[in-house]
């Protein structure tokens, strides 16, 4: 009866520690300054929009939140990633997330751009030296602002390419989860 006591406590410890994130590098005093919204992104039916206190809604529910110091949460204000001022974006527990610009961003380890944001508001997405339309911004003109798109671009271009290649290889399992 000792004995499985202390394995229930330690299997809690450890359950703990696995669920435990340390926040990027330089959290506590900000990366990159960016000019947050009001703006909107169309990617089909898709809506995404970041409003003046940088909260991000995907189709009308808070996915994350960036503030002007270049930190990004979750929908629960957990620490996600931070946009170091050299455009590097560290996730938690120092994981690599890419590379984003004033303009365009790279996937964690690419030389070349899967993402560029041209004036306008036109995004494109590039996959396998192919282009293709991935969206409209709306009010993403000045370059501060430009890059804050181009950061929620990259940030739910991630989830949308995890999902893709979710759907695209096969699994056996049962799970449960939220999503949009």
């Amino acid at each position: 009866m000792r004995w499985s006591k202390g394995l229930s406590l330690l299997v809690v410890v450890v359950t703990m520690a696995a669920c435990t994130q340390t926040p990027p590098p330089g959290w506590q005093q900000g990366g990159q300054p960016l000019r947050l919204g009001p703006v909107r992104w169309v990617n089909g039916d898709l809506l995404i929009e970041v409003d003046h206190q940088g909260n991000v809604f995907v189709g009308g529910e808070r996915m994350y939140g960036v503030d002007a110091a270049g930190r990004v949460y979750d929908a629960y204000d957990r620490p996600v990633a931070l946009l170091d001022q050299d455009g590097y974006l560290t996730g938690t527990n120092d994981a690599s997330r890419g590379w984003v610009g004033g303009y365009q961003a790279h996937l964690p380890g690419d030389e070349e751009p899967w993402l560029r944001l041209y004036r306008g508001g036109l995004l494109m997405r590039y996959d396998d030296d192919e282009e293709r339309p991935f969206g409209m911004w709306v009010g993403c003109d000045d370059p501060q602002v430009m890059q804050t798109c181009t950061l929620v671009s990259h940030l739910i271009g991630l989830e949308l390419l995890r999902r893709e290649r979710r759907a695209a290889s096969p699994r056996i399992g049962v799970g449960v989860g939220v999503g949009w």
